[in-house]
Protein backbone atom coordinates (compact mmCIF):
# COMPACT_ATOMS: atom_id res chain seq x y z
CA UNK A 1 0.00 0.00 0.00
CA UNK A 2 1.19 3.66 -0.45
CA UNK A 3 3.30 4.89 2.39
CA UNK A 4 3.88 8.33 3.69
CA UNK A 5 7.12 8.54 4.77
CA UNK A 6 6.40 10.17 8.08
CA UNK A 7 4.57 7.10 9.09
CA UNK A 8 7.93 5.54 8.59
CA UNK A 9 9.68 5.48 11.85
CA UNK A 10 11.43 3.18 14.07
CA UNK A 11 8.24 1.20 15.14
CA UNK A 12 7.95 0.41 11.43
CA UNK A 13 11.30 -0.33 10.74
CA UNK A 14 11.13 -3.01 13.50
CA UNK A 15 7.64 -4.66 12.11
CA UNK A 16 9.23 -4.68 8.20
CA UNK A 17 11.94 -6.70 10.19
CA UNK A 18 9.72 -9.06 11.48
CA UNK A 19 7.50 -9.23 8.20
CA UNK A 20 10.73 -10.30 6.31
CA UNK A 21 11.80 -12.61 8.59
CA UNK A 22 8.73 -14.23 9.07
CA UNK A 23 8.35 -14.76 5.18
CA UNK A 24 12.04 -16.46 5.42
CA UNK A 25 14.49 -13.94 3.96
CA UNK A 26 17.94 -13.84 5.05
CA UNK A 27 19.64 -11.28 6.93
CA UNK A 28 21.76 -9.92 3.99
CA UNK A 29 18.61 -10.04 1.88
CA UNK A 30 16.81 -8.10 5.15
CA UNK A 31 20.31 -5.69 4.62
CA UNK A 32 19.60 -5.41 0.97
CA UNK A 33 16.20 -4.32 1.60
CA UNK A 34 17.06 -1.61 4.88
CA UNK A 35 19.57 0.10 2.84
CA UNK A 36 17.07 0.78 0.14
CA UNK A 37 14.57 1.94 2.66
CA UNK A 38 17.48 4.04 4.29
CA UNK A 39 18.50 5.70 1.08
CA UNK A 40 14.99 6.56 0.65
CA UNK A 41 14.42 8.16 3.65
CA UNK A 42 17.61 9.95 3.62
CA UNK A 43 16.91 12.03 0.30
CA UNK A 44 13.29 12.73 2.22
CA UNK A 45 15.05 14.42 4.96
CA UNK A 46 17.50 16.16 2.82
CA UNK A 47 14.28 17.30 0.80
CA UNK A 48 12.66 18.31 4.28
CA UNK A 49 9.92 15.67 3.18
CA UNK A 50 10.94 13.90 6.67
CA UNK A 51 11.27 15.41 9.90
CA UNK A 52 14.93 14.27 10.62
CA UNK A 53 13.61 13.47 14.74
CA UNK A 54 11.57 10.61 13.49
CA UNK A 55 14.22 9.33 11.04
CA UNK A 56 14.38 5.57 12.38
CA UNK A 57 18.23 4.87 11.39
CA UNK A 58 19.49 6.82 14.18
CA UNK A 59 19.02 3.79 16.24
CA UNK A 60 18.46 0.84 13.58
CA UNK A 61 21.66 -0.61 12.79
CA UNK A 62 22.09 -2.83 9.34
CA UNK A 63 23.28 -6.44 10.41
CA UNK A 64 25.01 -8.34 7.57
CA UNK A 65 26.77 -11.89 7.94
CA UNK A 66 28.80 -13.76 6.31
CA UNK A 67 27.82 -15.53 3.21
CA UNK A 68 29.80 -18.98 1.95
CA UNK A 69 31.92 -18.71 -0.64
CA UNK A 70 29.83 -18.67 -4.53
CA UNK A 71 33.62 -19.03 -5.90
CA UNK A 72 34.36 -22.45 -7.91
CA UNK A 73 38.07 -23.71 -8.18
CA UNK A 74 40.27 -23.57 -10.87
CA UNK A 75 40.12 -26.83 -11.83
CA UNK A 76 36.19 -27.09 -11.94
CA UNK A 77 35.72 -23.49 -13.50
CA UNK A 78 38.15 -25.66 -16.51
CA UNK A 79 35.84 -28.77 -16.75
CA UNK A 80 32.58 -25.83 -16.93
CA UNK A 81 34.77 -24.41 -20.12
CA UNK A 82 35.32 -27.44 -21.59
CA UNK A 83 31.91 -29.04 -21.09
CA UNK A 84 30.77 -30.19 -24.49
CA UNK A 85 27.28 -28.57 -25.20
CA UNK A 86 24.81 -27.92 -27.93
CA UNK A 87 26.64 -24.77 -29.76
CA UNK A 88 22.80 -23.41 -30.38
CA UNK A 89 21.19 -24.54 -27.25
CA UNK A 90 20.53 -21.98 -24.71
CA UNK A 91 22.94 -23.88 -21.77
CA UNK A 92 25.60 -23.26 -24.15
CA UNK A 93 24.65 -19.58 -24.43
CA UNK A 94 24.52 -19.42 -20.57
CA UNK A 95 27.98 -20.79 -20.48
CA UNK A 96 29.40 -18.42 -22.92
CA UNK A 97 27.70 -15.38 -20.48
CA UNK A 98 28.92 -17.01 -17.31
CA UNK A 99 32.52 -16.82 -19.39
CA UNK A 100 32.42 -12.97 -20.47
CA UNK A 101 31.67 -11.99 -17.33
CA UNK A 102 34.62 -13.60 -16.08
CA UNK A 103 36.63 -12.45 -18.93
CA UNK A 104 35.58 -8.96 -18.29
CA UNK A 105 36.89 -9.25 -14.73
CA UNK A 106 33.26 -9.30 -13.38
CA UNK A 107 31.25 -7.62 -15.18
CA UNK A 108 27.32 -7.24 -14.06
CA UNK A 109 25.16 -8.80 -16.37
CA UNK A 110 23.45 -5.49 -16.72
CA UNK A 111 26.69 -3.87 -17.84
CA UNK A 112 27.63 -6.71 -20.27
CA UNK A 113 24.52 -7.44 -21.88
CA UNK A 114 23.83 -3.17 -22.48
CA UNK A 115 27.50 -3.08 -24.21
CA UNK A 116 27.08 -1.31 -27.07
CA UNK A 117 29.35 -1.23 -30.47
CA UNK A 118 30.57 1.95 -29.33
CA UNK A 119 31.75 1.06 -26.16
CA UNK A 120 34.54 -0.94 -27.95
CA UNK A 121 37.56 1.16 -28.65
CA UNK A 122 39.95 -0.87 -30.35
CA UNK A 123 41.18 -3.62 -27.91
CA UNK A 124 39.46 -2.29 -25.36
CA UNK A 125 35.70 -2.04 -23.80
CA UNK A 126 35.42 1.33 -22.40
CA UNK A 127 31.72 1.77 -19.94
CA UNK A 128 30.10 3.02 -17.24
CA UNK A 129 28.67 0.71 -14.18
CA UNK A 130 25.28 1.59 -14.04
CA UNK A 131 25.24 0.53 -10.73
CA UNK A 132 28.32 3.34 -9.31
CA UNK A 133 28.39 5.68 -12.14
CA UNK A 134 32.44 4.66 -12.42
CA UNK A 135 34.03 4.38 -15.79
CA UNK A 136 35.94 0.90 -16.45
CA UNK A 137 38.45 -0.06 -19.34
CA UNK A 138 38.85 -3.87 -20.22
CA UNK A 139 41.53 -5.42 -22.71
CA UNK A 140 39.46 -7.75 -24.48
CA UNK A 141 41.76 -10.67 -24.91
CA UNK A 142 41.76 -13.15 -26.80
CA UNK A 143 39.77 -15.04 -24.72
CA UNK A 144 36.68 -12.29 -24.52
CA UNK A 145 37.21 -12.40 -28.50
CA UNK A 146 36.54 -15.40 -29.33
CA UNK A 147 33.26 -15.51 -27.15
CA UNK A 148 32.14 -12.63 -28.67
CA UNK A 149 32.77 -13.67 -32.57
CA UNK A 150 30.18 -15.78 -31.59
CA UNK A 151 27.39 -13.32 -31.76
CA UNK A 152 28.97 -10.91 -34.13
CA UNK A 153 25.82 -9.34 -36.23
CA UNK A 154 26.23 -6.04 -38.01
CA UNK A 155 22.36 -4.98 -37.53
CA UNK A 156 22.41 -4.84 -34.25
CA UNK A 157 23.73 -1.58 -32.04
CA UNK A 158 24.59 -4.28 -29.13
CA UNK A 159 27.64 -6.57 -29.02
CA UNK A 160 25.85 -9.33 -27.49
CA UNK A 161 22.58 -9.08 -29.64
CA UNK A 162 21.40 -12.47 -28.75
CA UNK A 163 19.83 -10.43 -25.71
CA UNK A 164 17.48 -9.00 -27.92
CA UNK A 165 17.44 -5.36 -26.86
CA UNK A 166 17.33 -3.76 -29.74
CA UNK A 167 14.38 -1.81 -30.21
CA UNK A 168 13.72 -2.24 -26.08
CA UNK A 169 11.69 1.13 -24.76
CA UNK A 170 14.58 2.36 -21.77
CA UNK A 171 11.74 1.95 -19.16
CA UNK A 172 11.89 -1.88 -20.14
CA UNK A 173 15.42 -2.38 -20.25
CA UNK A 174 15.45 -3.83 -16.49
CA UNK A 175 12.61 -5.99 -16.56
CA UNK A 176 13.61 -7.22 -20.28
CA UNK A 177 17.51 -7.84 -18.46
CA UNK A 178 16.34 -9.46 -15.32
CA UNK A 179 14.10 -11.99 -17.35
CA UNK A 180 16.84 -12.84 -18.79
CA UNK A 181 19.08 -12.74 -15.96
CA UNK A 182 16.78 -15.51 -14.79
CA UNK A 183 16.55 -17.65 -17.82
CA UNK A 184 20.73 -17.78 -17.77
CA UNK A 185 20.93 -18.49 -14.59
CA UNK A 186 18.28 -21.39 -15.30
CA UNK A 187 20.76 -23.14 -17.47
CA UNK A 188 23.77 -22.19 -15.59
CA UNK A 189 22.72 -23.90 -12.51
CA UNK A 190 22.10 -27.09 -14.50
CA UNK A 191 25.19 -27.39 -15.99
CA UNK A 192 26.67 -27.18 -12.42
CA UNK A 193 24.36 -29.83 -11.58
CA UNK A 194 25.66 -31.98 -14.41
CA UNK A 195 28.96 -30.99 -13.41
CA UNK A 196 28.47 -32.45 -9.66
CA UNK A 197 29.04 -29.08 -8.66
CA UNK A 198 28.55 -28.58 -5.25
CA UNK A 199 27.77 -24.72 -5.97
CA UNK A 200 24.59 -23.23 -7.62
CA UNK A 201 26.39 -21.84 -10.45
CA UNK A 202 24.91 -18.31 -10.95
CA UNK A 203 26.64 -15.15 -13.34
CA UNK A 204 27.74 -14.19 -9.54
CA UNK A 205 29.44 -17.34 -9.29
CA UNK A 206 31.54 -15.81 -12.26
CA UNK A 207 32.83 -12.38 -10.68
CA UNK A 208 33.77 -14.09 -7.25
CA UNK A 209 35.98 -16.92 -8.66
CA UNK A 210 37.71 -14.19 -10.31
CA UNK A 211 38.66 -12.56 -7.25
CA UNK A 212 39.62 -16.12 -5.90
CA UNK A 213 41.49 -17.49 -8.56
CA UNK A 214 42.92 -14.13 -8.39
CA UNK A 215 43.86 -14.24 -4.71
CA UNK A 216 45.27 -18.16 -5.51
CA UNK A 217 47.45 -17.36 -7.55
CA UNK A 218 49.23 -14.81 -5.74
CA UNK A 219 48.00 -10.93 -6.72
CA UNK A 220 47.09 -8.96 -3.56
CA UNK A 221 44.25 -7.44 -2.41
CA UNK A 222 44.71 -4.09 -3.34
CA UNK A 223 45.26 -5.22 -7.08
CA UNK A 224 42.34 -7.87 -6.98
CA UNK A 225 39.48 -4.60 -5.01
CA UNK A 226 41.14 -2.38 -8.14
CA UNK A 227 40.05 -4.90 -10.58
CA UNK A 228 36.35 -5.41 -9.30
CA UNK A 229 36.02 -1.45 -8.97
CA UNK A 230 36.12 -1.40 -5.12
CA UNK A 231 38.19 1.24 -2.72
CA UNK A 232 40.68 -0.54 -0.79
CA UNK A 233 43.81 -0.41 0.87
CA UNK A 234 45.55 2.56 1.46
CA UNK A 235 46.27 6.61 -0.65
CA UNK A 236 49.49 5.27 -1.53
CA UNK A 237 47.92 1.73 -2.98
CA UNK A 238 45.34 4.22 -4.80
CA UNK A 239 47.59 6.32 -6.69
CA UNK A 240 49.87 3.55 -7.52
CA UNK A 241 46.93 1.86 -8.97
CA UNK A 242 45.09 4.85 -10.77
CA UNK A 243 48.71 5.45 -12.31
CA UNK A 244 49.51 1.65 -13.81
CA UNK A 245 46.18 0.47 -13.33
CA UNK A 246 45.42 -0.47 -17.18
CA UNK A 247 48.55 -2.54 -17.86
CA UNK A 248 48.70 -3.93 -14.18
CA UNK A 249 45.18 -5.01 -14.62
CA UNK A 250 45.64 -6.26 -17.90
CA UNK A 251 48.13 -8.55 -16.73
CA UNK A 252 46.57 -9.73 -13.99
CA UNK A 253 43.42 -10.63 -15.72
CA UNK A 254 45.78 -12.55 -18.70
CA UNK A 255 47.20 -14.57 -15.90
CA UNK A 256 43.45 -15.75 -14.61
CA UNK A 257 42.53 -16.38 -18.01
CA UNK A 258 45.13 -18.45 -18.50
CA UNK A 259 44.83 -20.63 -15.51
CA UNK A 260 41.28 -21.72 -17.29
CA UNK A 261 42.77 -22.15 -20.52
CA UNK A 262 46.38 -24.06 -20.11
CA UNK A 263 47.10 -26.91 -16.68
CA UNK A 264 49.19 -24.37 -14.89
CA UNK A 265 47.46 -23.17 -11.56
CA UNK A 266 50.42 -21.49 -10.22
CA UNK A 267 51.98 -17.65 -10.68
Amino acid sequence: KPLKVESMDYSFILKFEQHLVETGVSVNGIAAYMRAVRALLNKAVKLDLMDARTYPFKHYSIRTERTPSRAESIENLRRFYKMELEPTSEQHHARNTFFLIFGLIGISFMDLITLRKKDRRGDRIIYRRKKTGKIYSIRITDFVQKLLDEYADSDSEFLLPQFGLDGIPESKVRLHVNLRLKTTNKYLKKSGLELGLETTLTTYVARYSWANIAKKLGFSKDLIAESLGHNYGNSVTGIYLDAYGDETIDQANMIVLSSIMTETTER
